[in-house]
């Protein structure tokens, strides 16, 4: 999928002046947000010498341009899961950062906000109610 992505990239002529590594953090980003397994900018940058703003504007042109049909919604509840392991939350305050993400989400209280931003907060909610 992401070297299916990456060969379109490459093929794309808005694309052609751009550095071989700000294509592939971005393909790279893109690819992990579609399979669920959500990666944030840091974690990207980590891994490659550019800038944040180089990286946001390569990845941003490479949606409009390679694959604007793509839709790149994270949910709290799979950021959760992340930051649960990283942690060491049990499962069953996992469960309840995710009924906490739910109430956040329907009641629409944090409408546009950065899933791993709801995913904390829920995270933070749930473990002031059950401490470990």
């Amino acid at each position: 999928d992401a070297i299916d992505l990456f060969s379109k990239v490459e093929d794309n002529e808005k694309l052609k002046g751009k550095k071989m590594i700000l294509k592939s953090a971005s393909v790279v980003m893109i690819a992990s947000r579609k399979s669920q397994l959500p990666k944030n900018m840091k974690h990207i940058l980590k891994g490659a010498d550019v800038s944040k703003k180089d990286l946001s504007r390569c990845y941003r042109l490479i949606l409009r341009e390679v694959c604007p049909h793509l839709k790149t919604n994270l949910k709290p509840s799979k950021c959760i899961a992340q930051i649960a392991t990283k942690l060491g939350i049990c499962g069953d305050v996992e469960d309840k950062c995710k009924k906490v993400a739910e109430y956040l989400k329907d009641r629409e209280l944090l409408t546009g906000r950065n899933p791993f931003t709801i995913a904390g907060v829920a995270v933070y909610m749930a473990t002031q109610v059950q401490p470990e």
